[in-house]
């Protein structure tokens, strides 16, 4: 019996394919780290493909990590988010309007 959590997550990954290089197949999973950094896309077709592209891969997780850091460290910046369930796609996030 499927969850709504897997049922929304087959939704995302519906027409996505494995974006290991040179597999076409079908996507039936996603990074985790991926998701939990915001990171659009990273979909495999299963965990050895993942585990083969993991090398490439993780420069992802190392760039995203170290865009949020530099955001934050300016100089009284403080992350601004008025849609926290919105994933964005870019690096172009929201600023807060000053008066």
């Amino acid at each position: 019996l499927l969850q709504e959590s897997d049922l929304i997550a087959l939704e995302i990954m519906e027409g996505r394919f494995c974006e290991s290089p040179g597999c076409e197949l079908p996507a039936k999973l996603q990074c985790p780290t991926c998701i939990k950094l915001n990171i659009q896309g990273s979909f495999f077709c299963n965990q050895d493909c993942f585990k083969k592209n993991w090398d490439l891969h993780k420069n992802l997780h190392k760039l995203a990590k170290s865009d949020v850091a530099s955001q934050s460290s300016k100089k009284g910046s403080v992350l601004f988010n008025p849609w926290p369930g919105y994933q964005f796609t870019g690096k172009l996030r929201p600023a807060a309007q000053s008066n």
